[in-house]
C-alpha cells in the first residue's frame, strides 16, 4: 500500500461526456515488470478454451530484450495467468503480421515481423505456452520484409493459412503456406505505391483476395487460386488512403466491405460497401473524425445485429461508432475516461493499438487498447482491456480526515486524507485527470455570515512526480490551497460535504460528508 499525495492550488477541470450507454469496465493488463516498449497487440484464443488471450509484443530497448507475452482470459478478466517467451536483442519489431494454426498442428501459432529476415513463427503449445520461434525465409521470388500485414488468410483453397503484406518500395508480397514451416514468397502489385493492405474473400470463390489502398484508389487483386494475383481493378475513393484498412460486412449483405483512415486533412475515417466483384461504391465518411490511423476494430459492440467501430482518439480515449447497417456510423460514443494515444503511432502498431475478442467468454468481443500512463519517472506503456457489457463496480472510500481547514490572507486551506479500496481492478487514483481520469472530488463551503455562503468543487488529481498506477488500495493525501478574489471581506467558517472518488471508469464512491 502506497501513500498518494495531491497537492496544488485548486484547479477546475472539464470532464468527458458521460459516454455510451453501453456499459464498459475497464481492466488494466497486470504487467509484472513494466516494459519500455509495447510495439503491437493481438486478442485470440491461444488455449481454444473459449475465452480469447491478449497477446503483447514488447520491442528490445535500453537493455530489455524482445519479448512475446500471452495474458491468458478467464472468466474474471485478472488476466492473472501469463506466458512470456524472450527472444533477445533487436530480432523482432512490429507489427504482429497474424495469428492462427500456421504449423498445421492445430494449435494457434503467431506470426511476427522479424528484424533480419522475413518474419518469424512462435509456435503454440495449446496452452497458451510458446515454442521457440521458427525464423522463416520463404523461398521463390523474394521481396523487401512487408512493413504492414495482412494475415491467416488461404489464398489457394489448401485450407493453409498464409500471409501478404505492403512492401516498403509500395508493392506488395505474398508468403503461400506450402506446410511442414515452410513458405514461398511472390511479389506482386509493381508500381502500385500500396499504403496500406486489407485480405478477405471479396468475390466469393472461396480463395482469400487482397485490397491495397493506393493514392485516391483502391486497387482489388484477385486470387488466382495458386498464390498469385491478378492486374487490379481499381475503385475510386476520392481522398488518399491511409495506412489501415479492414475488411467487413457492415450492412448484413453477405459481402465484405471496407474501412480506412485517409491521409487527408484531419485523417476522416470512411467506409465503401462491397459489389461482390472487387469493386467498391458509396463511400460514407464517419460524422466526426476518429483516428482509425492509430488502428480500429470492427465488431457488433451494442448487440443489435450491426457492426460498430472502436477507436482510440488522437487526444486521447476510446472511442466507439455505432454501426447505423447501411455502411454508415453514428457520431462517437466515449467509452471511457481520456487516455493519452499521441505517443502510439499507427505505421508502428499497425492497426493493433486496439484488437477484438472476447476475453470473460460471454459471447461479446472486448477492446484491448494499448495505451500509455504517465509514471513515476516516464510515460509508461500498458493495455487496457474495456470489457463490454460489463458494468463498472464502484470504489469506496473511508477514514476521512481534514486536520487542516482554514482560511487566511484571502486563501482557503484544506488538508487531510483518505483511504480507498476498489473490488475489482485498480483505482489509479493519482495522474492527470487528461490521461489518467481518476480523482477525488469535494465541495468546500464558505460561511460569510450575513454576506452569505459561498461553495467551490474541486476535482483534484496528481502530478507526475506523485503517480502510482496499479493500485487497489491506498490512501490519499490532498493538500491545497483556494483563492477567490471576489469572495466577500471577512473571515468565513469552513466546512467539506460530498467527499467522493471517481476511478478510471468514472464511477463514483460512496459519498462521505
Amino acid at each position: 500500500m502506497k501513500k498518494i499525495i495531491l497537492a496544488g492550488i485548486a484547479c477546475f477541470v472539464l470532464l468527458p461526456a458521460a459516454g455510451s450507454t453501453i456499459a464498459f469496465r475497464q481492466v488494466r493488463i497486470p504487467f509484472s515488470a513494466w516494459p519500455r516498449t509495447i510495439e503491437d497487440i493481438a486478442v485470440v484464443d491461444m488455449n481454444k478454451d473459449g475465452f480469447a488471450d491478449v497477446v503483447t509484443l514488447e520491442g528490445p530497448s535500453e537493455g530489455y530484450p524482445s519479448k512475446v507475452r500471452v495474458f491468458l482470459g478467464d472468466r474474471s478478466a485478472t488476466f492473472t495467468r501469463t506466458y512470456t517467451k524472450t527472444v533477445g536483442f533487436a530480432e523482432m519489431i512490429a507489427p504482429i503480421a497474424a495469428t492462427g494454426d500456421f504449423t498445421g498442428d492445430k494449435k494457434v501459432d503467431i506470426a511476427v515481423k522479424s528484424y533480419y529476415d522475413y518474419f518469424m513463427i512462435f509456435p503454440g503449445k495449446g496452452n497458451g505456452d510458446l515454442l521457440t520461434p521458427i525464423d522463416i525465409t520463404p523461398s521463390g521470388t523474394l521481396a523487401p520484409s512487408p512493413t504492414h500485414w495482412t494475415g491467416g488468410l488461404d489464398f489457394n483453397g489448401d485450407r493453409k493459412l498464409d500471409l501478404a503484406g505492403r512492401n516498403s518500395d509500395g508493392s506488395m508480397s505474398a508468403f503461400r503456406n506450402l506446410g511442414n514451416k515452410k513458405f514461398e514468397g511472390a511479389k506482386f502489385g509493381l508500381g502500385q505505391k500500396i499504403t496500406g493492405v486489407a485480405g478477405g474473400d471479396f468475390n466469393g470463390d472461396g480463395s482469400a483476395d487482397v485490397v491495397g489502398g493506393s493514392g485516391s484508389t483502391l486497387r482489388f487483386f484477385k486470387s488466382n487460386g495458386d498464390g498469385t494475383f491478378g492486374i487490379p481493378v481499381i475503385s475510386s475513393l476520392g481522398e488518399n488512403v491511409g495506412p489501415h484498412l479492414a475488411a467487413a460486412d457492415i450492412n448484413g449483405d453477405g459481402r465484405l466491405d471496407l474501412l480506412g483512415d485517409s491521409l487527408s486533412a484531419g485523417r476522416p475515417g470512411w467506409s465503401m460497401l462491397g459489389k461482390g466483384k472487387g469493386t467498391f461504391a458509396n463511400k460514407k465518411s464517419f460524422p466526426t473524425k476518429p483516428s482509425l490511423h492509430y488502428g480500429f476494430a470492427v465488431f457488433d459492440y451494442t448487440g443489435d445485429g450491426k457492426r460498430d467501430v472502436a477507436a482510440p482518439g488522437s487526444k486521447g480515449g476510446s472511442d466507439l461508432f455505432r454501426g447505423l447497417g447501411n455502411g454508415g456510423f453514428a457520431a462517437g460514443d466515449r467509452l471511457a475516461s481520456m487516455f493519452n494515444f499521441t505517443l502510439n503511432k499507427g505505421s508502428k502498431c499497425n492497426n493493433r493499438n486496439i484488437a477484438s475478442g472476447d476475453v470473460n467468454g460471454d459471447k461479446v468481443d472486448d477492446l484491448a487498447a494499448l495505451v500509455w500512463f504517465p509514471g513515476e519517472d516516464f510515460m509508461e506503456p500498458a493495455v487496457l482491456v474495456y470489457l463490454t457489457g460489463v458494468a463498472p463496480v464502484s470504489p469506496s472510500i473511508s477514514n476521512l480526515s481534514i486536520p487542516t481547514l482554514y482560511y487566511s490572507g484571502g486563501k482557503a486551506y484544506v488538508a487531510g486524507s483518505v483511504d480507498f479500496q476498489h473490488p475489482e481492478g485498480d483505482v489509479r487514483n493519482t495522474g492527470h485527470m487528461a490521461m489518467d481520469g481518476a480523482f477525488i472530488e469535494f465541495t468546500v463551503i464558505l460561511d460569510f455570515g450575513a454576506s452569505g455562503t459561498r461553495s467551490t468543487k474541486l476535482q483534484l488529481g496528481g502530478s507526475w512526480s506523485t503517480n502510482f498506477p496499479g493500485q487497489t488500495a491506498g490512501t490519499i493525501s490532498f493538500n491545497v490551497e483556494i483563492y477567490n478574489n471576489t469572495w466577500p471581506s471577512g473571515t468565513p467558517t469552513l466546512s467539506v460535504k460530498s467527499f467522493s472518488l471517481y476511478d478510471f471508469n468514472f464511477v463514483q464512491s460512496n459519498v462521505l460528508q
